[in-house]
């Protein structure tokens, strides 16, 4: 907010993914309207390495948030969308690895 004040725009939009069973998973992406599951997402993401650039990825949803509580919200909504299965120990265990980036501009 100071920045903002000070005449500066500041930008911030925010990405989550899942790793799961070797696949990335756009956890902002919207479903497909006639998927049989939340978890039928539509967006391929691409894995990219640059010689300069290093790793980086193509395809992911950009969510815009503007405060906290909004990112907290979009941290809630991606949550909603992780793959789930029971296992012994937890009725709702992810059997993922979950990645977020804020990315400020």
């Amino acid at each position: 907010r100071k920045q903002q004040a000070a005449g500066c725009q500041v930008h911030v939009v925010m990405q989550m993914l899942e790793v799961y069973n070797e696949k990335l998973n756009d956890l902002l992406a919207e479903a497909e309207p006639n998927a049989h599951s939340p978890n039928a997402l539509k967006k391929a993401i691409k894995i990219h390495v640059h010689p300069e650039l290093g790793v980086y990825l193509t395809g992911a949803t950009e969510a815009p948030v503007k405060t906290a509580e909004e990112c907290i919200k979009t941290i809630e909504y991606g949550n909603t969308m992780k793959v789930v299965h029971a296992t012994a120990m937890n009725a709702q265990s992810s059997r993922g690895h979950t990645i977020c980036k804020l990315n400020v501009v």
